[in-house]
């Protein structure tokens, strides 16, 4: 039976100052389940460019466009994707300590931007669920009167209740709308030490999650999931090919946060990571995660002068394991 940490034990740290326009991201929540996985549908946004996954390309018929390359392809999906979004409107008041509800396409683009990673990253998609979501609606009510981000909120703020305080450190929180902080969870800038919003979004134990959201702060749901994924790996990025755009969603890029790999069964504290452009080997510093913050061990690889850039290829080989990992990362500039 695998372990599963308490749910009760909570991150302390606090995203670093960001632009004002840009959600700040509390700490991460307790450390995770470790034998959970999302729901079982088809993960939205499937990387065409992992291993076993191809375009899908019909041939071609008379009078038709020509077939979409694989790299056109990612990038037709990433404009999709993006183009769908939306915040929603809120249909609460902090002032009568009124959770009200998110529009349903906000939580519905929420959703579908962390499906759409979680695809690229080779995972299932996970879905929301209503009592959850109204238990995520009253964390953000609770995060949006205050004015700031805590798992552990004190009965004296403002429009506290003990459910709400309780679901904090269930949480991922954020100083900001729903669909923007899914970008900030994936780069995570100011969690370094963990990465663990990151890690809960690209955990196999994930889902179901609930959605909750004001115009000025969002909490998504993560502590009680019960799925069953289990892939040897996750890498962010991921193998296959991926938008350019996917590397610099926010404020802050991924290369200067760091590229991640997590595990559930391989023990990472010892393991080498070596990045290859070509024949030239890159150079990156790489940092061993605290455990147990959405898998049980994890990677930060740094990239060290230098940055990924569209058309190139990274193959990324990690040492010191029973067995050893290698998988190749191609950068796609989509316009």
């Amino acid at each position: 039976m695998p372990f599963r940490p308490p749910a009760t034990l909570l991150a302390t740290l606090l995203l670093a100052t960001a632009p004002a326009c840009a959600p700040d991201v509390a700490g991460e929540p307790g450390e995770p389940s470790r034998d959970e996985a999302p729901g079982a549908e088809q993960a939205a946004g499937a990387n065409p460019g992992a291993a076993g996954a191809g375009p899908g390309l019909a041939p071609e018929e008379p009078g038709e466009a020509p077939p979409l390359t694989p790299d056109e392809a990612v990038c037709q999906r990433w404009v999709e994707v993006r183009a769908a979004l939306t915040e929603g409107q809120w249909t609460g008041s902090v002032a009568e300590c009124d959770p009200g509800r998110l529009e349903e396409r906000g939580r519905k683009s929420a959703l579908a931007l962390l499906n759409y990673y979680r695809g690229l990253a080779g995972l299932p998609a996970v879905v929301n669920r209503a009592d959850l979501d109204e238990r995520a609606q009253g964390c953000a009510l609770l995060m949006d009167a205050n004015d700031k981000l805590s798992h552990k909120p004190p009965r004296g703020w403002e429009c506290w209740s003990k459910q709400a305080a309780e679901d904090a450190g269930l949480s991922n929180l954020s100083g900001g709308p729903g669909v923007k902080s899914i970008d900030a969870y994936l780069v995570d800038p100011g969690n370094e030490k963990t990465l663990g919003h990151r890690r809960w979004l690209l955990s196999g134990a994930l889902g179901p999650v609930g959605l909750g959201g004001t115009d000025d702060a969002s909490c998504m749901l993560v502590g009680e999931s019960d799925g069953t994924a289990d892939p040897p790996y996750v890498a962010w990025p991921p193998p296959g090919r991926v938008p350019l755009q996917a590397f610099d969603p926010i404020w802050e890029p991924l290369d200067s946060v760091g590229w991640s790999i997590q595990s559930e069964t391989l023990d990472l504290d010892r393991a080498e990571v070596v990045v290859r452009e070509g024949d030239r080997e890159l150079e990156v510093q790489v940092k061993k995660l605290a455990h147990d913050y959405g898998s049980w061990r994890a990677l930060r690889v740094v990239p060290k002068g230098w940055s990924a850039r569209g058309g190139a290829s990274y193959v990324v080989s990690v040492s010191g394991l029973e067995q050893p990992i290698e998988y190749t990362v191609s950068v796609v500039a989509c316009e």
